[in-house]
């Protein structure tokens, strides 16, 4: 008998436990290739291709491919997934035989083929953000799913998760978005690892056929965290608006990184601390507002604030 149920707990399991400590990339899905003989997926990324070559059987279905003009969103390629079904599934029993999804994540070969899940990630960002088109089958559904964790010593602590889907029809590209929602019980933690799982089918009951194009991915704003946490940790950031250089002075000894960031969140600058001070080469930046936030050596934040560069 066929299986068909694809939750987000099982698709985990398909692509593995092991979760990767690679960047996000290729969030324009223009970057390509093959690890494992499988036709090409984009790089950085899995999918139900990697069951298409000799060790598992080179008659699967291919579920995800280039998709080139006039049907792309941008650039050369978007991503194309369509639900499948396998014709030979090497775990039956965690992997289901019916899917069309594309989760951040790699495969390495050596020396043994493990799939890592997830990749490297550091920030609490508002939204995740993509635009994607979608054809389903009739009753069919497709989805994002995104989750932010930290390794605990044990197991992984889930920091934030978001959740976005599709019940109709959406025959252009079109901007879609994941509202993150922090745990509260975490709100002073920094994620390690973020997980992004697109599905072209519902979790229950996932149709044949459907299909959903998929490109510009990118994650957006700040989760701030508590306050109350700052008061033992006092930044001195000086000259505010700054030119050439800005000096950062902490009163924590703890404090060892502070992290830069623009106004579209993303990180444009990392300096060390030593002996509770750090120097940013403002020369090098363009005008505008910046936000920062300085962590501990177990990347807990410490602090935040905003300044600005003139030119």
């Amino acid at each position: 008998m066929k299986k068909t149920l694809l939750t987000v707990t099982a698709f985990a399991a398909v692509i593995g436990s092991t979760f990767g400590q690679a960047p996000i990339t290729n969030n324009n899905m223009e970057t390509w290739g093959s690890t494992i003989g499988e036709p090409v997926q984009p790089t950085g990324y899995i999918s139900a291709n990697i069951f298409k070559n000799s060790f598992v059987d080179p008659n699967n279905p291919t579920s995800v491919s280039q998709e080139v003009a006039p049907n792309n969103y941008q650039g050369t390629y978007s991503a194309r997934l369509e639900t499948v079904v396998l014709l030979t599934n090497p775990d039956p029993a965690s992997i289901p035989d019916t899917l069309g999804a594309l989760s951040l994540g790699t495969v390495t070969v050596l020396p043994s083929i493990v799939v890592h899940n997830g990749g490297a990630y550091t920030h609490r960002p508002q939204i995740l953000s993509y635009y994607a088109k979608y054809a389903p089958m009739p009753g069919d559904t497709g989805w994002c799913w995104v989750e932010l964790t930290k390794w605990n010593g044990a197991g992984r602590d889930i920091i934030a998760a978001g959740f976005d889907y599709m019940t109709t029809a959406v025959p252009t590209y079109s901007l879609r978005t994941v509202t993150m929602v922090y745990d509260v019980a975490f709100q002073n933690a920094t994620p390690d690892t973020i997980s992004v799982i697109f599905s072209a089918s519902s979790t229950y009951t996932p149709q044949v056929g459907s299909v959903m194009h998929i490109d510009a991915i990118s994650v957006t704003g700040w989760n701030g965290v508590d306050d109350h946490a700052f008061v033992n940790n006092v930044v001195n950031a000086f000259p505010n608006p700054a030119s050439t250089e800005m000096t950062f002075e902490v009163t924590a000894a703890t404090a060892k990184t502070i992290e830069v960031y623009d106004v579209a969140g993303r990180q444009v600058d990392e300096i060390t601390i030593e002996n509770k001070e750090a120097k940013l080469a403002a020369w090098k930046m363009a005008g505008g507002m910046y936000t920062y936030a300085i962590f501990d050596e177990n990347r807990n934040v410490m602090n935040r604030g905003k300044f600005n560069v003139v030119k």
